[in-house]
């Protein structure tokens, strides 16, 4: 192949900027004079010339420079070289079927080329196979826009204009319009942020992502269970993901799909897919009638609740969906080649008391805003009512309710020691009394105290347990902490541990107060309501105040533990 089949070559890299040739498989650049220009792992995805992912850099000799040096064929739809040139794929007017091209962008200008020289390598756009990407509504940008706003002003009329097409909360608007900045700039964040969608039809679901797929960086919309192909896009194209209805259920296709979203929240994580190893990471929105029943993959995600609405719409108009996606895919372009090089995700300032996830979260949606203070505590009120939900969620799990359950018998006077099975009883009678259906069994609740941490012994013939030494009762106090509870002031001033580590609450007079008003410390959850459940599941299990029975070497072996008849009523 001759240089000449291509129209445009445009070599702007100075000698002095070049980067060593293990630069494109590190995935990162090389510093320079000031300062480190890097990006996460999986900046730069490669594939071989029919466009599908071989997991590592696909080479190929194709041509013959001016100075007679061969050049590297390289397939990625990002660059950011050390002089500070960015490269973006976008799809220009002219471009027929699925064909990219090149925008250079230099801090100044910007040019669009078929193919970019650099350093002996040749880069390409991704090939999209017409097979598999025939329906394939990429969203990309037909060319950069220079509005001459700020991200604020950006942020204030995304925020106008969803408010005209959707009804939702003002705070829970500020995070879906937070979100589609975030990921505009996906590769410089450590984590990527997902978003949760819930509501019952008719609520405007549907609607909102629409607008969400006009609105995200190279946003795909897809609908239903997805398949093989779907998973390796992130590879391919880094894209945001829009997945409605998606398989959240006990089935092996619910579990896989579980699996890779928890998995490819993070760079460098790839996940087992027809004898190959596919990297996920990318942004995602997630959008269903009921929340995601994983606590694990719910903690990764801001959560917007959407209801039917008395409010008058117009219809969703095809056109104008198209026009306004192309005048904002233009200007977010520009922000973000603007702003890539300036942004900070580990200057953000955290706020105190949010959980590891919620300063993930926090630091996503920040990005775009590094220089901007002022809207900081806009984002972080509203990911406080994120953070609340979040920790109620926890602390309902079967996790939080063994925490619950055993903070509670560490703290009764005649029980210093408890069977496996009599702590399911008082979870199980707990969870009765909310009218909770399903019971924890007793194998089950052994698993969750080894993955806590806490070794079960073998007590005689009557099964295993815990015994609350020093150490054990340490480390519940630990755990009740780290499942974010708040235990009641009549246990505080009782137990010499508990003044160490909790503050007793204020209850307000102002009984409609939110949830963080009403603690002295806002990080931490009230669980009366939970310490109530269990006081009255204990009381239920009358064995529970007697002492423990003694298991002798000539003791029969019990058929039946005496707290399993009445966990069974």
């Amino acid at each position: 192949m001759s240089t000449e089949t291509y129209p445009k070559i445009v070599r702007i890299a100075p000698q002095s900027c070049q980067a060593p040739s293990s630069y494109f498989e590190r995935g990162h650049l090389p510093s320079t004079p000031e300062g480190p220009i890097a990006s996460p792992p999986g900046m730069m995805q490669f594939t071989d010339g029919g466009g599908k992912s071989n997991g590592s850099v696909a080479t190929r000799l194709i041509a013959q420079a001016a100075d007679h040096q061969p050049l590297i064929l390289r397939t990625t739809n990002f660059a950011a070289l050390p002089n500070g040139t960015l490269i973006e794929i976008v799809r220009p007017g002219g471009s027929v079927g699925n064909a990219l091209k090149f925008l250079v962008w230099d801090g100044m200008t910007s040019s669009i080329v078929d193919y970019f020289d650099h350093d002996g390598y040749r880069l390409i756009p991704p090939q999209l196979d017409e097979k598999v990407y025939r329906n394939l509504n990429l969203r990309l940008p037909t060319e950069i826009d220079w509005p001459a706003s700020s991200a604020r002003e950006i942020f204030d009329q995304l925020c106008d204009l969803l408010h005209d097409v959707v009804d939702l909360p003002k705070p829970s608007l500020r995070l879906v319009v937070a979100y589609i900045l975030a990921t505009w700039f996906i590769d410089q964040l450590p984590v990527a942020p997902y978003l949760c969608i819930t509501g019952p039809p008719g609520s405007g679901k549907t609607t909102l992502l629409r607008w969400l797929h006009c609105l995200c960086r190279r946003a795909v919309l897809i609908a239903g269970p997805p398949d093989a192909a779907v998973y390796s896009l992130p590879a391919l194209l880094r894209p945001t993901l829009l997945l409605d209805e998606g398989c959240f259920n006990a089935t092996s296709k619910g579990q896989f799909l579980e699996c890779w979203l928890r998995a490819s929240n993070v760079p460098g994580i790839p996940v087992p897919m027809r004898g190959q190893l596919v990297d996920g990471y990318g942004a995602k929105v997630l959008c269903s009638r009921r929340p995601v029943a994983d606590v694990a993959l719910a903690s990764r995600a801001l959560h917007i609740s959407m209801v039917p609405t008395t409010r008058a719409f117009e219809p969703v108009d095809e056109e104008e969906l198209e026009q306004t996606a192309a005048v904002w895919q233009t200007t977010l372009l520009w922000l973000r080649l603007l702003s890539y090089v300036k942004v900070e995700p580990y200057g953000i300032k955290l706020q105190a008391g949010f959980s590891p996830r919620m300063q993930d979260l926090q630091r996503a949606l920040m990005v775009p805003f590094s220089m901007d203070q002022e809207t900081a505590p806009e984002l972080v009120s509203a990911l406080s009512d994120q953070e609340w939900d979040a920790a109620t969620e926890k602390h309902d799990s079967p996790e939080g309710l063994v925490v619950g359950a055993l903070f509670l018998l560490c703290h009764q006077e005649k029980v210093s020691k408890v069977f496996v099975g009599q702590l399911a009883c008082v979870i199980n009678n707990s969870r009765k009394l909310v009218g909770e259906e399903g019971d924890l069994k007793p194998r089950a609740v052994g698993a969750i105290l080894k993955s806590l941490g806490l070794k079960t012994r073998k007590m005689g013939n009557l099964g295993r347990g815990i015994v609350f030494t020093d150490e054990c009762r340490v480390r519940v106090h630990d755990l009740l902490q780290a499942y974010v509870m708040q235990p009641s002031n009549e246990l505080i001033a009782g137990c010499s541990t508990c003044k160490e580590r909790f503050q007793p609450t204020i209850q307000p007079q102002n009984e409609t107060a939110r949830p963080q008003e009403r603690t002295a410390q806002p990080q931490a959850l009230q669980l009366q309501q939970l310490m109530d459940e269990l006081r009255q599941a204990m009381a239920r299990s009358e064995k529970m105040a007697a002492p423990l029975p003694k298991a002798t070497a000539t003791a029969p072996r019990a058929t039946v533990p005496p707290w399993g008849q009445k966990a069974n009523k």
